[in-house]
């Protein structure tokens, strides 16, 4: 992503820090894949202009500034993590689902419940989401491992308020 792209990003502020570590979110820009994160901020417009009753805000964990796993999307700058204000959380899954990110993910049992997009195709057949959660114990369970359990999770997802 180049700097003055930075600009056309509606729905994070030019200085934002993220909610972790308080670092600025675009302080590794060059790392972001800009159409990545230009079409997940179409998302939160959609989801601004649709549930306009209360003012949602949406608070950046991490795009691409910290640690993760090898077969994390987030270094090549494909990958964001989020939570919402006044916003229902089920809703952020079916909005993922709408706009078609090939990884979506949610962590409910966390100090701040929170969501993860991502592009990353790879080890994903073509055209497929990957729709998960990690439980309890810390580990990612996904539609393709076990539908039942992340069925019933979004069940528990859909009862919450924010």
């Amino acid at each position: 992503m180049k700097h003055e792209q930075i600009y056309h990003i509606k729905n994070i502020g030019i200085h934002e820090r993220d909610i972790l570590h308080g670092r600025e979110v675009f302080e590794n820009y060059e790392k972001i894949q800009y159409l990545f994160l230009k079409y997940w901020d179409g998302m939160i417009s959609d989801i601004k202009r649709e549930y306009t009753e209360k003012r949602q805000y949406v608070l950046i964990h991490d795009i691409n500034l910290y640690k993760h796993g090898k077969d994390s999307a987030h270094p090549d700058g494909d990958a964001i993590d989020y939570s919402w204000i006044n916003f229902r959380p089920y809703l952020a899954i079916m909005f993922a689902l709408k706009w078609k990110f090939s990884g979506i993910f949610f962590y409910p049992y966390r100090k701040r419940l929170f969501f993860h997009n991502d592009w990353k195709i790879r080890n994903r057949p073509h055209g497929i989401t990957t729709l998960g959660f990690e439980d309890k114990k810390g580990e990612i369970i996904t539609t393709n491992r076990d539908i039942k359990k992340v069925m019933e999770e979004l069940e528990r997802l859909r009862k919450r308020r924010s």
